[in-house]
């Protein structure tokens, strides 16, 4: 009889950490929403647009930022592998952005920024994820279940209102749950990154073939 009870309550108690557990590593299942894109930002200290494109002849090659590019990337909406990630709100999409070149390579910062617990001054922390890195974009083969590479290659969609006719498609650094939204995209000869906007639509990333110049954003003041 101590036996049967001893089994019924490991079995109770497993079902319970299960039911507490959060969702398996399931594999991510992917499809292509929108169609291929430039991806381009408009830097208002630069007061010019910039655009993206790989590095040429390298195995995980560098996001560069550069005055035109033709290349094309496309965003790619995902069911996310567990709860660590955030669900998207409306008007919003979550998954990865992928060369149209190099289909099974995703945009992928180096780094993340979370955010850690407040100070007794009330500001609000943070650190990068590894800590060190810069933030330095490149294009890694795509994860397919959850892990830091996959963390760094989430990426959300939104619809950024800046003005009549100025809702563009805004690539966002999205992460898991406790991560910073990174908004903001730039980038040069050597290397790119994501950043925190000085104002709404300072240097947004946009899937689009042109940012016209009354959706553009304008300088912190």
């Amino acid at each position: 009889m101590l036996c049967y009870q001893y089994f019924s309550f490991v079995a109770l108690a497993l079902v319970s950490i299960a039911q507490a557990a959060p969702l398996s590593n399931k594999p991510i299942q992917c499809k292509a929403i929108g169609h291929p894109s430039k991806l381009v930002s408009y830097v208002p200290e630069k007061s010019r647009n910039v655009y993206f494109k790989s590095e040429a002849n390298a195995k995980n090659p560098k996001l560069l930022g550069s005055d035109s590019s033709n290349e094309q990337f496309q965003f790619y909406e995902c069911t996310p592998p567990n709860d660590k990630y955030r669900k998207p709100k409306a008007g919003r999409t979550s998954g990865q952005v992928r060369s149209v070149k190099h289909p099974e390579l995703c945009l992928t910062p180096n780094d993340v920024i979370k955010y850690v617990p407040h100070t007794n001054d009330g500001s609000i922390n943070s650190e990068t994820v590894p800590r060190g890195r810069d933030g330095t974009i490149t294009l890694e083969a795509c994860a397919t279940t959850d892990s830091e590479v996959m963390r760094r290659q989430w990426f959300a969609l939104e619809s950024t209102y800046l003005g009549k006719d100025c809702n563009l498609p805004n690539v966002v650094q999205f992460g898991r749950k406790g991560d910073f939204v990174l908004s903001s995209l730039d980038g040069n000869s050597t290397k790119s990154s994501f950043y925190f906007p000085f104002k709404k639509g300072d240097a947004f990333a946009y899937l689009a073939d042109d940012i016209p110049k009354k959706c553009r954003g304008e300088p912190f003041q």
